[in-house]
């Protein structure tokens, strides 16, 4: 399964959603340092895959714990393993994982970050008179109700439509976040939200869930 380490400590990446991954383990904007093999040539760091998500206030506490754990290991020798790796091929702390001879490393990403609360985003346009809420409760980074600048939005919005998430550069992500749930692959998509209202100006709001 898909799992990400720094090398230079030996040391787990956070799970991710579902063993899952949000671009190369990186918060280098640049390209991956690591050769992923035909097809991931140009799979964007996890810094701008995550700008796109903070641009719509979609900052799970899932994304906080792996960031931080980026933020540690900033220069260090990241590695991300793939589903079709030859597990013979695989560093040692991933062959350690595995066998469940390793150390207790990975940080613990069930606890809540500071300022996390599960709840819901939504995004109101005031002059259609509508609005569009996250279809699921997540624990997400609570925010003032702030109206979304159309240059963040847009980019947002383009960087995780389907033909970016089909494309392998995100993996097992869950809840909110997941590409392929109702808020980034159903009938009623955030996407066409933006792409309707943007230009008359759309305010996000956080509402905390009552369960």
């Amino acid at each position: 399964m898909p799992d990400a380490a720094c090398l230079t400590c030996n040391a787990l990446a956070p799970i991710l959603g579902e063993s899952g991954y949000l671009g190369y383990p990186s918060l280098d904007p640049g390209p991956p340092e690591q050769d992923l093999g035909e097809g991931f040539e140009d799979m964007p760091s996890f810094e701008k895959l995550f700008g796109a998500f903070a641009s719509l206030h979609l900052v799970s506490s899932d994304l906080t714990h792996y960031r931080a754990f980026l933020a540690r290991h900033q220069g260090h020798e990241m590695y991300l393993s793939l589903d079709d790796e030859d597990p013979e091929s695989l560093p040692e702390v991933f062959v350690a994982e595995r066998e469940g001879t390793a150390p207790d490393s990975r940080p613990d990403a069930q606890e809540v970050p500071a300022g996390h609360v599960r709840g819901h985003v939504v995004y109101g346009c005031a002059q259609c008179d509508t609005s569009l809420r996250t279809p699921e409760a997540d624990t997400l980074l609570v925010f003032e109700p702030v109206l979304l600048g159309a240059e963040a939005a847009t980019a947002a919005s383009q960087l995780l439509s389907s033909p970016g998430i089909e494309s392998g550069w995100t993996h097992g992500l869950c809840g909110v976040l997941d590409p392929f749930g109702e808020l980034f692959y159903g009938e009623n998509t955030l996407h066409a939200f933006l792409d309707e209202h943007l230009e008359h100006g759309i305010e996000a709001h956080f509402e905390p869930s009552n369960r």
